[in-house]
């Protein structure tokens, strides 16, 4: 019987002989789903004749606990961008929402049985990230990929052990600014942010898996929550005005941090009517837009 502690994920360049990298996870991985559909066949007893494999996707959801320079090479696949490097300075990054398929092969395996499946040209097709007051920030990778080798032998290879930079909390989130102007006196309980890139698999005649994997609109959403005082309840009906506004979300553990900027965005929220004894707040949920520099979302990475 094979124990969950034993699982290990780890990743590499797309059809590459490199070093295996260990990924940080807190639960999922990449899986295979079969997709099967009964026989139509009738033959006159009322039963069913045969269950007929029609498609076998590698994708599957990895769930993580967000740490610095751990994730940023699916940070990069997320976004279908590599990162720029030294902008726009030295020792700053700089990567934004593009239109490269960032590809890695991921080897999925049960040490303790030493059974091992290894997936192909994987992808992010959607990444969630979650920061929230007095809590651990969390993310998710959602995986599209193209084929798999249920058979393959790591016996030869090498893996580098995972990161060791520590986990960020809500507590590590710097102080977030709306329109250039920082958000001060106004409590922010929570953000979230999702990309979808609307991967969409295509299938070829003679084979299970897909054949190729086409990404579609790339859609970053998300939700802001705010605690309600005068000020934010008058930026809220700029909301009602479908006013444009931009918002900077900085975080990082001391030695490397990031600052997320979205520089066009559109949001809406309902008022908050909560019951007796509940803090004011309302979820605004937002639409980051491209702006006048082909711009939706754009990270910035420096180190210390």
């Amino acid at each position: 019987m094979s124990e969950s502690n034993r699982i290990r994920v780890a990743y590499r360049a797309a059809g590459s002989t490199d070093d295996w990298q260990v990924m940080r996870r807190t639960s999922g991985g990449p899986a295979l789903t079969m997709n099967t559909e009964n026989s139509n066949e009738v033959l006159g007893d009322r039963l069913v004749s045969d269950l007929i494999l029609q498609s076998a996707e590698t994708g599957g959801s990895l769930e993580f606990e967000f740490s610095a320079t751990s994730f940023d090479d699916w940070l990069s696949s997320a976004f279908c961008k590599a990162w720029s490097a030294d902008d726009p300075v030295v020792g700053t990054d700089t990567l934004v929402i593009g239109v490269d398929d960032i590809l890695f092969d991921v080897l999925l395996s049960y040490q303790d049985i030493n059974r091992h499946i290894k997936f192909n040209s994987m992808r992010v097709g959607q990444l969630d990230l979650t920061a929230e007051a007095a809590a651990t920030m969390t993310g998710t990778l959602a995986f599209v990929g193209t084929d798999y080798d249920a058979d393959y032998d790591p016996t030869a290879d090498t893996f580098l052990p995972a990161t060791t930079t520590r986990v960020l909390r809500g507590v590590d989130v710097g102080t977030i600014s709306m329109e250039g102007t920082p958000m001060t006196g106004t409590c922010i309980p929570g953000f979230t942010l999702s990309l979808n890139n609307n991967y969409q698999a295509g299938f070829c005649l003679g084979s299970l898996s897909p054949g190729k994997q086409v990404k579609g609109t790339a859609e970053p959403t998300g939700t802001l929550t705010i605690s309600m005082t005068a000020d934010t309840f008058d930026t809220w009906k700029q909301l009602i005005a479908q006013s444009e506004m931009s918002l900077e979300f900085p975080f990082g553990d001391g030695t490397t941090s990031y600052t997320l900027t979205i520089p066009r965005l559109k949001a809406s929220g309902d008022l908050p009517v909560p019951g007796a004894n509940e803090i004011v707040n309302w979820e605004w949920n937002y639409t980051a837009l491209r702006d006048a520099n082909g711009i939706a979302l754009q990270l910035t990475r420096t180190t210390a």
